[in-house]
């Protein structure tokens, strides 16, 4: 799974967006991350919803392979 390489930021930063961040199983935390901007071959477009899916309740419970995930990571996609 590719992520954005976000840059953690705090809640005042002009460019900020909310990330769901898993430090390790079953413990999460909300912060912030500055928006990136999109490279010449890409676009950004506005987000309205996320949510969860079964790869993302596999990490929270601990039962993804490590080679799949480190710790912290940002969840929902």
């Amino acid at each position: 799974m590719l992520l954005a390489n976000l840059k953690p930021v705090d809640e005042y930063h002009p460019n900020n967006q909310r990330v769901a961040i898993l430090r390790e199983p079953f413990k999460m935390d909300l912060g912030f991350a500055e928006i990136p901007e999109p490279n010449e071959d890409e676009i950004r477009i506005k987000i309205a919803f996320v949510g969860i899916c079964g790869s993302d309740l596999e990490c929270y419970r601990g039962n993804r392979h490590p080679e799949f995930l480190s710790f912290p990571n940002r969840l929902g996609h």
